[in-house]
């Protein structure tokens, strides 16, 4: 009886352990998830740096620029974005003939 006992007792206090283990995530199981996210967004970043320097930008002398610069490097013209606006610089749709941030007309004319 009293090893009846024991051992109903013993499978009670294994249950406990076990279910305690798999609620509370060990310090190893927090870092590990830390790391796994944090090498996510680095990935996220990564990607969004190379969209950015793939976008490039024809200048007329020929020279392809990234979207960041405002001056072409190999000539020293202004770089026109596709849908930038020359008088604000508000990024519009490539298709617009009017200014989202000032009413402007992006092709040119008044």
């Amino acid at each position: 009886m009293i090893l009846v006992v024991v051992a109903a007792a013993a499978a009670g206090v294994a249950v406990l352990v076990l279910n305690r283990k798999k609620a509370v995530p060990t310090d190893t199981q927090k870092a590990s998830r830390t790391t796994e996210q944090a090498g996510k967004e680095v990935e996220q970043i990564v990607k969004e740096t190379e969209q950015e320097q793939t976008v490039g930008i024809s200048c007329t002398c020929g020279m392809v620029n990234p979207a960041t610069v405002k001056f072409c490097p190999g000539c020293g013209k202004p770089v026109a974005v596709p849908g930038r606006c020359p008088s604000c610089g508000h990024q519009n749709d490539p298709a617009a003939r009017f200014c989202q941030g000032c009413g402007k007309s992006l092709d040119g004319s008044r």
